[in-house]
């Protein structure tokens, strides 16, 4: 029960990776939607599949491939000594080969190894403590924690349930709108909205609503409840809580799509209805809240260019990477064949001593013999694939007729037995390790060195003087693992000695291979470090060299910063490693950099990155400089990108008088879509020069010219325009002082009019 928890936590933490990586930033919400939620059961379910043994991989090759180890027979350390293997064969009498024979009657006997799960990996690591205890306090402990968090949502259900159906209610349609009292965020939950109406606007109101019926209409609250219970069942995985913030944030995008774009709502005084709803009160968490604390991420989302189609290839991608775990980490079905594995049995004793044998069979192509070994260790077998040995390092090969021959290595010897009909031969062999071989390892503090390690060591021909190479530059915590490996990559001592000499902190034996595959070079460390970088560590080496970053492109990155130097300048000119490598991700080229320099912005990884993803061009700069704005901070450039404020709307508003507006008043004028004309029908009942704060009032308070012009019809022709924010506000309207004459209180001054509207109030 515990390892098929592990397993699908681990499944749920590869969903998400894969997620973050590759679909989030796209803006195919709905079908990042499906697959999130997709991806929660199948996450409990492939674990159950068992994969055809033909399908499943080699468990060892996996594992060597991910701890860039070579296709070796070496048993990595996790799961020593805990493979499970077939029982020991029935003795048999051995006959000689006859001439058409494939198989010595020995080999029949022999039962192919189950090929171990992902399960049987984790229990292997746990057999290693007290198991019958530890599983059983870890049973414990995981059973509370369900009942803990089952009951926590159960309360949360029954106190949303209480409140939709005891506290006052509007039937809106389908929708019910539940009045709350408190300063609760505006939720949802199934169809019902939760909201108090005396908190907003009418207008913000509105879209609140709007923004709840979504989420209530596409059925929102189900995508949470899954993902409540997934959270019940995976409450010790950090993956798990953090999958179900990327389902809620995905939902929020999804909704604010559908409100700016199929709702046709303007997507400026959205967002402003997003900050007004912004407060620390937060209902609960099994609603839908319309402010969810991720303000930001979706106010960049909702202005983030829309993406491509052709970027949908990313989720085709999904389908392999859930087959590939499939094939890595699911127990095989056996074949009708195959006989059970007692888990008990295990393939060798630590500390092994003695020769290895079993049965070989091999194919010739061309200089290289291919070879499958099914190797005996004390009593034991174990199938190994995939040893690749040129033919010079080989005595002659036995064609058409019984013989031997020999390869010979540094670690010892191994003895083959048998004959090859064409290309393709098997037989019999014997492996023997060299007493000398296996004394210098022990002298030189090499670890690992028990039966696995060492068939890697005697297949890829370690020599003592490649590890005594090693040794003498600095490398001296060595696996025997990492031996073969670095022997597989071809690490040659030319690369040890440049490496060891190299300067680079704490540059172990696992680097060398991974600079190898990452060809990282002398050469390139070499760049890096003329360009100015000579305390370039390793991890920002292997950074660079992945993202393609060369020394001709930091070149370019420099000048751009230095054509924009001023003379009082004293900013490092010379990017970090963070600021390159996020240039190079963004695509950012010199010429952008220069153009930017010079219009005054030395930009940080940071403010880089934000300027590209929001379109601030060299020109959209230099429009602004020319009306007048000079030297705009980066975060102020920003933030008016963001609001959509082009140099053709500072135009308009200069043409409509507001010739020297500051940059506050210019981005409240934005946010509450005040526009030239707009300003225009002001001027045309008289109010030409109002001040840009009270411009700002009237727009709020949705004091429009037709308003005015009805007090000026009733007489009033000389108010001052401050007048008429207090009239709205009181609710003094031309309609209410024409009641009032009606009724006789006729008068020249409005303030009459507010006191008395005040006494009823």
């Amino acid at each position: 029960m515990i390892l098929y928890l592990l397993h699908v936590a681990f499944l749920i933490a590869i969903c998400l990776i894969f997620y973050k990586l590759l679909l989030q930033k796209e803006t195919f919400y709905r079908i990042n939607r499906w697959v999130l939620l997709a991806c929660m059961p199948l996450s409990f379910l492939l674990p159950l599949i068992r994969v055809p043994q033909q399908w499943s991989a080699d468990p060892i090759h996996q594992m060597a491939v991910a701890k860039v180890i070579p296709p070796a027979p070496v048993i990595l350390p996790e799961i020593e000594n805990q493979i499970n293997i077939p029982a020991k064969p029935k003795p048999t009498v051995n006959k000689p080969l006859e001439s058409k024979q494939t198989l010595n009657p020995a080999m029949q006997n022999v039962v192919p190894p189950k090929t171990p799960s992902f399960s049987e990996k984790m229990g292997a690591w746990l057999k290693t403590l007290d198991t019958v205890l530890l599983m059983h306090w870890l049973f414990i402990i995981y059973i509370t924690g369900v009942v803990i968090f089952s009951l926590n949502l159960l309360v949360q259900l029954a106190f949303t349930l209480y409140q939709a159906y005891t506290r006052p209610a509007i039937i809106d349609g389908a929708y019910r709108i539940v009045e709350l009292s408190n300063d609760k965020v505006p939720c949802s939950f199934l169809n019902n909205i939760f909201i108090n109406p005396e908190k907003y606007e009418w207008e913000t109101y509105n879209l609140i609503l709007l923004h709840e019926k979504i989420h209530a209409r596409q059925l929102h609250s189900i995508d949470i409840l899954l993902s409540e219970l997934v959270i019940i069942l995976q409450w010790f995985n950090p993956f798990a809580w953090w999958y179900r913030k990327e389902l809620e944030n995905n939902l929020e995008y999804l909704t604010d799509e559908a409100v700016t774009v199929k709702n046709d709502v303007d997507a400026s005084s959205y967002q402003l209805s997003l900050l007004q709803v912004s407060v620390p009160q937060f209902s609960l968490r099994i609603a839908t809240n319309y402010n969810q604390s991720l303000l930001k991420k979706r106010i960049l989302m909702m202005n983030a260019k829309r993406s491509n189609f052709h970027t949908m290839w990313k989720y085709f991608m999904l389908v392999p990477v859930f087959a590939g775990l499939v094939c890595t980490l699911n127990q095989p079905a056996l074949s009708n064949n195959l006989t059970t594995v007692s888990n008990s049995q295990r393939l060798i004793d630590t500390a092994f001593k003695g020769d290895i044998t079993g049965f070989w069979y091999a194919n010739k192509e061309k200089d290289v013999l291919n070879m499958d070994m099914k190797i005996v260790i004390n009593g034991k077998d174990m199938s190994y694939n995939g040893f690749t040995f040129p033919v010079k390092d080989l005595t002659e090969l036995p064609v058409n007729k019984e013989g031997k021959f020999v390869l010979n290595r540094n670690a010892g010897t191994v003895l083959f037995s048998g004959k090859f009909e064409g290309d393709q031969g098997l037989g019999r062999f014997k492996m023997t390790f060299n007493k000398s071989y296996i004394e210098y390892l022990d002298k030189c503090g090499i670890k690992n060195t028990d039966a696995d390690p060492l068939i890697g060591l005697l297949v890829q021909n370690v020599k003592e003087s490649y590890i005594k190479c090693l040794l003498n530059n600095g490398f001296t915590e060595i696996k025997a693992s990492e031996l073969s490996s670095l022997v597989f990559f071809k690490v040659d001592e030319n690369d040890i000695k440049f490496w060891g000499q190299a300067g680079l902190r704490d540059f172990t034996a696992h680097d060398l291979l991974t600079t190898k595959l990452g060809k990282v070079d002398s050469g390139y460390l070499k760049e890096i470090r003329d360009v100015g970088y000579p305390h370039v560590t390793f991890q920002e080496l292997r950074r660079l060299k992945a993202d393609s970053v060369t020394g001709s492109y930091i070149k370019e990155l420099i000048l751009a910063r230095q054509a924009g130097k001023r003379t009082n300048d004293t900013a490092d000119l010379k990017p970090s490693i963070n600021e390159i490598t996020t240039a190079r991700y963004m695509h950012i080229d010199s010429t952008y950099l220069r153009e930017i320099a010079v219009a005054g912005y030395n930009l940080n990884e940071s403010q880089l990155r934000s300027f590209k993803t929001f379109n601030i061009t060299p020109d959209y700069i230099k429009d602004l400089q020319n009306l007048g704005y000079a030297k705009i901070p980066a975060t102020t450039l920003l933030s008016l990108k963001m609001q959509k404020i082009t140099p053709e709307y500072i135009r308009a508003l200069q043409g409509a008088g507001y010739t020297n507006l500051q940059l506050n008043s210019l981005t409240q004028f934005k946010a509450w879509d005040i526009t030239p004309a707009y300003i225009e029908n002001f001027k045309a009942i008289g109010y030409a020069h109002i001040e840009p704060n009270v411009l700002v009032m009237l727009k709020m308070q949705k004091i429009t010219p037709d308003f005015i012009k009805g007090f000026k019809d009733l007489g009033f022709t000389n108010v001052p325009i401050n007048e008429f924010i207090e009239l709205k506000n009181t609710g003094v309207t031309p309609e209410y002082v024409a009641a009032m004459k009606q009724k006789g209180l006729v008068s020249t001054d409005l303030q009459k009019y507010v006191t008395l509207k005040n006494s009823f109030n």
